[in-house]
């Protein structure tokens, strides 16, 4: 009985996504923009304990000096969830249009990559939650640069199913993260570019850092693939413009840290990752992905 509720549940909650995907490629984008960010905005008031550990995050960031101090918490948490669910909307409108999104996405710093996959070896792609992440590697693909994404199976397998779908149809291959390790380095071999996101809670297995003043575990996997295997390493990450402009930068290639020490090299390296990720964050923070549980937190989620 109880799985046949959680089935049921699922096909409810992927039918009610479709409709919003039907709704979003049906009507002028800043319309459905704005339904996104009302989205956002509603669940924001609803999600109580995601919500509190928003503020938290951000508050504490504010508190240690990484955002400015007259920031309004409560603010910038809303406009971080309306964000997201604007990313919802977006993934929607241009999973299916190369042409939209050649013409929505600028790319900054293109040159820098083109000179890194001259190389051979491929390029370790360290990015982050920021803007819209999921058309970063929409526009990637339509611009021939043949991204893999690292992904994990999400709770209701019939959207899992679909979003990758989608996103193997605009031409991102994917890498499951269960028995990565071979994939990522046929792609790499096949000098493809291989995503990293390095800004989420990597528990037990990650590197202890500093991020925003507090300590968290950090991604060891974009180090350890570029050091182990004479990897190039490229920073990209997306920010909004404006609802209908969106700006791809890419760094030139990060020059990495070699002092022989294996783990020492690890750390340094991780830790000047996530310098760079904490820098594109600062800039703009209401584009990043605050309610993650990156932190131990006082909060229970």
């Amino acid at each position: 009985m109880g799985k046949t509720r959680e089935h049921r549940s699922e096909r409810v909650e992927f039918l009610l996504i479709k409709c919003l995907f039907f709704i979003a490629k049906s009507i002028p984008l800043l319309i459905s923009s704005w339904l996104g960010r009302g989205l956002g905005a509603l669940a924001f008031r609803l999600l109580k304990s995601r919500r509190n550990l928003t503020i938290e995050n951000i508050r504490e960031a504010r508190e240690r000096g990484h955002l400015p101090q007259n920031t309004n918490d409560l603010q910038l948490a809303r406009k971080t969830w309306e964000n997201l669910c604007l990313l919802g909307i977006e993934f929607a409108y241009y999973h299916s249009s190369p042409e939209a999104i050649r013409r929505a996405v600028s790319l900054e710093g293109a040159e820098n990559l083109k000179r890194a996959l001259e190389k051979k070896k491929g390029v370790v792609l360290l990015t982050s939650h920021i803007g819209n992440w999921e058309l970063m590697g929409m526009a990637f693909a339509v611009n021939g640069f043949n991204p893999n994404s690292i992904i994990q199976v999400q709770a209701n397998g019939k959207m899992n199913e679909y979003i990758n779908e989608c996103r193997q149809k605009i031409g991102i291959k994917l890498i499951r993260k269960r028995g990565f390790l071979r994939p990522i380095i046929e792609a790499l071999n096949r000098n493809e570019i291989v995503a990293f996101f390095t800004d989420q809670n990597a528990h037990g297995s990650g590197i202890p850092l500093q991020v925003f003043g507090r300590e968290a575990r950090i991604p060891r996997g974009a180090a350890e693939f570029a050091l182990r295997l004479d990897k190039p390493v490229i920073f990209a990450y997306m920010i909004r413009e404006t609802p209908l402009e969106h700006r791809l930068i890419i760094s030139e290639e990060i020059q990495l840290t070699r002092t022989g020490d294996y783990k020492k090299d690890l750390q340094q390296n991780t830790a000047h990752f996530m310098e760079l990720i904490q820098a594109a964050v600062s800039r703009r923070p209401e584009q990043w992905l605050w309610m993650h549980k990156l932190w131990n937190t006082r909060i229970k989620v």
